[in-house]
């Protein structure tokens, strides 16, 4: 395996990954300003919507790719399983939506939406190939220059078309021309992959990574309840105020990303090599630097959250300054129970991830529903913090464990 771009990875990946992640929060912006709060909650509802279901869609993800350092399949496998996961949701969703009481704007809207997130994910098949070929810092580079556009293109076509299906099209297309125009030819010029795969490989793959696909939607769905509850029981205008106040925490998963990723391949090869008690401080490190980004991020929100949100946003979000502490506690729990996650998926402990997630997953529809109804946007502020407390938690003892050998 090479590894001689280790620094220029480590940057362009930081950058791209955090410039992807900040779009949904320059969408919302940008909604909040040249349109109503209406249609900037239906967007948060797609969007968020969209995310779960890509986890479907993803079959697995980047992480099985290129923590598949044996190459036991093949480049073709990987891609042609993920156009096949990628059409399939895509139709379910559709028949999902079909059955949904919506108007025919926010149909057409969370319909394009999931389209615009599932060519991210036929994207990032592409990208698995350059990281495995130690470029990762193209995809840095391509995630950067994508998500520029995609943010002008986004703001022009509100500012002076003001519809959001049709900006929402629009975004679409870039995705779709990077895809086609870019990301897949560079892949190919990386790695020159034999046009052909066999059944026992699909299957493979498939039996594999359906555990990652699921436990994956599971967390999707376990930390986007309160949303759901909302959608069911509050207005479009409350779900555009939940996801603001929520926007924060996604820079907790940021960082989580941009420390894991580059290592993601060194802790296979530990495991590999048999090296458990490296991938054990190197644990322990990365955890500590979660912990204290997080107090960090605490404290900065405590006094400045508010008022930046209210410069941001060009709106008044005062009386929600509780429900944003809490959800940056939250995602706190949040990033450090990812980070367990992405060491047990790197040396294949995903089975008991399954499980796990299956049972977090009904207690955050039990407890976020009633307390949505109830309390509101507090109550859904509450569950997500109380759902992420007891993952961690359970993530924390069981990754121990298993780094210990204890089981």
């Amino acid at each position: 395996m090479k590894n001689t771009n280790l620094k220029k990875n480590f940057i362009w990946n930081t950058i791209g990954v955090m410039t992807f992640s900040l779009t949904s929060l320059f969408y919302t912006i940008i909604l909040m300003r040249f349109s109503t709060l209406k249609m900037t909650g239906i967007f948060s509802f797609g969007f968020t919507l969209a995310c779960t279901t890509t986890a479907l869609a993803a079959l697995g993800g980047r992480t099985y790719q290129v923590t598949d350092v044996k190459n036991e399949l093949s480049p073709f496998t990987y891609i042609i399983s993920k156009f096949f996961t990628v059409s399939t949701v895509s139709i379910f969703i559709l028949i999902f939506l079909l059955f949904r009481d919506y108007s025919f704007e926010k149909f057409i809207v969370v319909f394009l939406l999931c389209i615009f997130k599932y060519l991210e994910e036929l994207s990032d098949v592409y990208y698995g190939i350059m990281q495995k070929e130690d470029k990762l810092y193209y995809v840095g580079i391509i995630q950067f220059i994508k998500s520029i556009v995609n943010i002008i293109v986004f703001l022009l076509t509100i500012m002076f078309l003001k519809n959001l299906i049709v900006s929402v099209i629009s975004i679409v297309m870039v995705n779709f021309l990077f895809l086609l125009l870019l990301e897949m030819p560079i892949a190919r010029k990386l790695n020159k992959w034999n046009h052909s795969t066999n059944r026992q490989q699909l299957l493979k793959y498939f039996k594999v990574n359906t555990t990652i696909c699921v436990f994956t939607f599971l967390t999707m769905c376990l930390s986007n309840a309160p949303k759901y509850a909302i959608d069911v029981y509050l207005t479009d205008e409350i779900q555009a105020v939940f996801g603001i106040i929520i926007m924060p925490a996604t820079v907790m998963i940021l960082v989580c990303n941009f420390i894991t990723n580059p290592i993601l391949i060194q802790i296979a090869n530990l495991y590999n090599d048999k090296k458990v008690k490296d991938i054990f401080k190197l644990f322990k490190k990365i955890i500590l630097i979660i912990f204290l980004i997080g107090i960090l991020g605490l404290i900065v929100a405590y006094f400045l959250g508010v008022p930046f949100l209210n410069i941001i946003y060009s709106s008044n979000f005062d009386k929600y300054k509780l429900e944003l502490m809490i959800i940056i506690l939250g995602s706190i729990f949040y990033a450090i129970s990812t980070i367990c996650s992405s060491f047990l998926t790197s040396i294949r402990k995903i089975s008991i991830q399954l499980y796990m997630n299956i049972i977090f997953t009904v207690i955050a529809f039990i407890i976020s529903f009633p307390l949505v109804k109830i309390y509101g946007i507090t109550g859904g502020a509450i569950s997500y913090l109380a759902v992420m407390f007891i993952r961690m938690l359970c993530y924390m003892i069981m990754t121990l464990r298993k780094l210990k050998g204890k089981v």
